[in-house]
Parts: C-alpha cells; sequence; structure tokens
C-alpha cells in the first residue's frame, strides 16, 4: 500500500469518526407534560355579539385533536350540524346552515379537545356567541336521578322547550339541551328569559324524540321561568316495554332446548309440524326467575329435527326449525353429560338458610331411603321435597342446630333423572353457624300515621334482605344480618298496592317516591346496632 493511499485512508476513518461524534442524541427524561390546551385567540371572540359569519376559529398553545366529536353539543342545535375539525393549533367551525336572529349559541366541547402528544383533555370548554346585540345569561342547574333507586342518571339528555304542549318532546328536538355528566348533574347556560318544559331523556336512537318505548324519561311537572333559576331534581323512570320478541332458538344440552324472549312470558302454545298427534311435544318445562327464558326438555328419542310453531301471549307465531345435535358432536360444557348435582353452600350454614340440592336435569324418581345425613354424629332424617315445579331443586329440610356438624352422603341411583340418568355418589360436609357471627339491628322508625309504605332493607349492591310494610311509630328488630354494609330505603307507596310504581308521562304521573336513610349501617358479628328515622 503506498503512503498517499494510506494517509487517504486516515483521513475518511477521522472524518467517520467526527462525524458520529457530532450525532445530535434526542435528550432522555424530562418533566412530562401534563397541562390541556390552552386557548390563546379566536375569531370571533367568545362571547361575542351581532356574530355575521359562516366560520369560527379558534387557536391553541399546542397541536390539538378532535376525541368523540359526538360529544360536542351546539344549543339551540342546527338543522344542519356544522363541521368541525381539528387543524394543527386551531379548531375551526363551518356553518352550513343559516343561524337564527338574535339568539346565543353555546357550543359545549365537553371533553373533545385533547393536546397530540400527551392527550391532556380541555375540560367542559365551551364557546358562546350571539347573532343579537347581548349574550343570553340565565341558566337552568339540577340533578338526573334513576327513579327506581336514586343512583345518578349518567349521560342522558337534558331538554328546554318553549313549546307547552304535551306531546313537545315526542314531535320536537329541544330548543336547549345538555347531557349529564357522571354524577347525575346539569347546567344549561345562556337560555333566553323565557318559560319552558324541562325533560330529561335515555334517547336510544339519538333522534332527540321521546318515540320508543324502551327510552326513559323524566319531566318537571310545571312550566318553568327561566328567570327564576330553580335546581331542579329529576327522576328518570322507565315508562314502557321494548316490543317482545323471541331473541333465540337452541339446544345447549342434548334434550334442552331454550327459548329467550325480550320480556317475561305469561304463555305459550306449541304446535308442531310433521310430526305424529300423539307423540308428546315435551317431557319437561320450566321458567327462568325473570320470565323471559323457557326451557323445554325434549324426549331424546324424539326425531334428530324439531319443527314448532310458537305461540307467546299475543305474539304473532314463531316457527323454528332445530337439528339435535348428538352428545358426540359437543363440546366443553354442553358436551358434559350424567346428572350433576350442586349447592351453595360450602363450608357453612347459616342459622336460617335451607340447604338445596340443584340438578342439571329434571328429577323424575328419588329415593330419599338411600340418602345419609348426620348432625355431629347422630343420624337425622330431614324431608326432601321439590321448591321447583320443574323438579330440578331438592330441598333438604331440617332444624339447623347452632354450631352442629353436618354431613350428607347420597350413593349412585338415589335420583334418576327423566332420562333415566342416575346420580353419582355425592358427599358433602360443613358447619352451622352461631348466634354470634351475626348482628342485629333495632330500628325506631316514625311515620306518618295515615299513608302505604315499603320499607326495604337493602345490601351495598342494592340486593333486597327484606320488605316490611311499616305503619306509624315502630320499633323494628333485624336479627341475623350478616356482617356487612346496608342500607334502608323507604317508598312511599302512593297507589297501596305494596310494590314499587313506576312514572307515565302521558298520565303526568311521576314515579313513586323513594327516599333511603342518610347512613350507610355497618354490621359487625356480635355487636348490636341500634338507629332512628324520621323520613
Amino acid at each position: 500500500m503506498s503512503r498517499h493511499t494510506l494517509s487517504f485512508l486516515c483521513i475518511v476513518f477521522v472524518a467517520a469518526l467526527l462525524s458520529s461524534c457530532a450525532v445530535k442524541v434526542v435528550p432522555q427524561g424530562g418533566k412530562k407534560d401534563t397541562n390541556p390546551p390552552k386557548v390563546l385567540l379566536s375569531s370571533p371572540d367568545t362571547m361575542a355579539v351581532n356574530f355575521t359569519g359562516d366560520k369560527i376559529t379558534i387557536a391553541f398553545d399546542e397541536f390539538i385533536a378532535l376525541r368523540e366529536p359526538s360529544q360536542i353539543i351546539i344549543s339551540p342545535p342546527l338543522k344542519y350540524e356544522p363541521e368541525i375539525i381539528a387543524k394543527n393549533k386551531s379548531v375551526v367551525i363551518r356553518f352550513t346552515d343559516t343561524l337564527a336572529l338574535n339568539t346565543t349559541y353555546s357550543i359545549n366541547f365537553g371533553n373533545a379537545i385533547v393536546d397530540v402528544n400527551e392527550g391532556n383533555v380541555l375540560e367542559d370548554y365551551q364557546f358562546v356567541f350571539s347573532t343579537g346585540p347581548a349574550v343570553d345569561t340565565l341558566f337552568v342547574a339540577g340533578k338526573v336521578l334513576n327513579a327506581s333507586d336514586l343512583s345518578p342518571a349518567a349521560k342522558v339528555l337534558v331538554m328546554l322547550y318553549t313549546n307547552l304542549s304535551d306531546s313537545t318532546p315526542m314531535k320536537e328536538r329541544p330548543l336547549y339541551y345538555t347531557k349529564t355528566d357522571a354524577s347525575g348533574n346539569f347546567k344549561i347556560n345562556h337560555i333566553a328569559e323565557k318559560t319552558y318544559r324541562v325533560f330529561a331523556l335515555n334517547d336510544k336512537d339519538a333522534d332527540f324524540l321521546y318515540n320508543q318505548p324502551n327510552e326513559d324519561i323524566a319531566f318537571y311537572e310545571l312550566p318553568l321561568e327561566a328567570i327564576k333559576k330553580p335546581r331542579l331534581d329529576l327522576r328518570l323512570f322507565a315508562a314502557g316495554k321494548p316490543a317482545m320478541r323471541l331473541m333465540k332458538a337452541s339446544y345447549e344440552t342434548p334434550g334442552k332446548l331454550s327459548l329467550i324472549y325480550t320480556d317475561r312470558v305469561d304463555s305459550m302454545k306449541i304446535e308442531t309440524i310433521n310430526t305424529a298427534a300423539k307423540e308428546p311435544v315435551y317431557i319437561s318445562m320450566e321458567h327462568s326467575a325473570q320470565g323471559d327464558t323457557l326451557i323445554y326438555w325434549i324426549n331424546q328419542n324424539a326425531k334428530d329435527t324439531l319443527h314448532w310453531i310458537l305461540l307467546a301471549d299475543t305474539l304473532k307465531a314463531d316457527t323454528i326449525k332445530l337439528v339435535q345435535k348428538k352428545p358426540e358432536m359437543l363440546k366443553g360444557k354442553a358436551a358434559k353429560q350424567g346428572l350433576q348435582l350442586t349447592s351453595d353452600i360450602a363450608s357453612s350454614i347459616g342459622l336460617e338458610q335451607r340447604l338445596i340440592l340443584t340438578s342439571n336435569y329434571p328429577i323424575k324418581d328419588c329415593i330419599d331411603s338411600l340418602l345419609l345425613f348426620k348432625e355431629d354424629s347422630v343420624r337425622l332424617k330431614p324431608i326432601l321435597s321439590f321448591a321447583d315445579s320443574s323438579r330440578r331443586r331438592l330441598r333438604v329440610e331440617f332444624k339447623v342446630k347452632e354450631g352442629a356438624s353436618y354431613s350428607l352422603y347420597l350413593p349412585p341411583a338415589a335420583l334418576t333423572d327423566i332420562f333415566g340418568q342416575t346420580s353419582d355418589t355425592l358427599r358433602m360436609a360443613f358447619t352451622a353457624k352461631k348466634s354470634k357471627d351475626y348482628g342485629t339491628l333495632k330500628l325506631h322508625l316514625n311515620l306518618p300515621e295515615s299513608g302505604s309504605f315499603i320499607l326495604q332493607l337493602v345490601d351495598d349492591k342494592g340486593t333486597l334482605f327484606e320488605e316490611r310494610n311499616p305503619l306509624g311509630n315502630q320499633v323494628l328488630d333485624y336479627t341475623l344480618l350478616q356482617p356487612g354494609n346496608y342500607r334502608l330505603k323507604l317508598i312511599f307507596d302512593a297507589n297501596y298496592n305494596k310494590i314499587f310504581d313506576s312514572g307515565d308521562y302521558m298520565q303526568h304521573r311521576q314515579p313513586e317516591k323513594i327516599v333511603y336513610y342518610s347512613k350507610t349501617i355497618a354490621v359487625k358479628s356480635n355487636w348490636d346496632i341500634e338507629e332512628d328515622w324520621k323520613p
């Protein structure tokens, strides 16, 4: 290699080394941006008057995006929705509809505006302008609760109308509207000094009309004068039911046909197609707890293809045609065959609890003499009976003794189902709880002497534990309460029928009033609690 060549290579190497040292590196770390976008300016300014243009531009201090544009609410609503886009560091609103004269418009962006880099939200940003000489400053605020349990009604429409006719929410879009937040709160700003009808609506089809039987509604009883600025409490209730229909028909396991409807079925008539008249339609039938699911147990010796005409209540006839799957074709849970028993009792039984064995198939025969049941070491003879008409819930009746140990042995062939399958061996061991495992509540209740009331004790999940119909001043004792948190719920039974009744908008009837005791009652083991309540 020549001296010149070697010199050239050295120069190239040094240049490459210097070049690599000069590569810029993005600084690592640093404080994360947690600030939402900030409005720098807008054209026109927010709260502008005498607006005559067709375009609004709002500039921010960083690049922004619109997340879930459906959150954006414009009041009063326009016939044609404007075009709203995010462009670099701006939001541009272009109107395709003619704006009304002398009207204040409010554009509420909710949480739609976020920065591009970190997704920080500009919460509840609102842009307001007027096509007249002044901006309206009145507002209506309040809260919407579900009438049945007073839980917050989130993301429902609250709507104002100047047409005071009863049919208005069914025929017209509102003049002003907003949506409730997660706590059910709402506020409609910048409304004119007029008289309004106020409604809340769970708008299932997003058309701003009360026109579906399954749309929940709430209404303020009287026309509202906006100048008085009251805070409204609205109770949302289910006013109707969706049209009942057959949702699904299927074989879950051989011999078990499930028909699932959208609502409770009170009567059912079945006609078979291409089946001999002497052949029974089914062996057994049962309803689900809600009554919307019907289970038919089909003779497994019947034809593989089942072809029925169903006449449920007053519905039009449904025709179903299903092919029974062979056991070897089924997988997973459906493939499990044989008579199986389960119980909701694991290691202990409550002093007022009952032992019930649930079967996966209806029971045809039960040889109770084969049952071996012991309390401690003493054999008992419990009474066996079925807790349901389909004979799938076998009740084992005995008096629970505090602190006792129990064992149950059910040998093979003690039970036989309608398909001739026999049970496997069942063994259970459990103990009875003691009085000290429970807590008690003594309630001093002060009610009006007249009227009808429904008092419910519910747990912290809203599950009903006990229901009573108290009158006047009473002392109520609740014993054997499982440790946990409870609430007292009182229903003012306006029509004396002992059940909670929802409202009816067309009859101007609000749902029955519900109140809760102000405190959550914490029940502890071996502990007595005493409370006073004057609702």
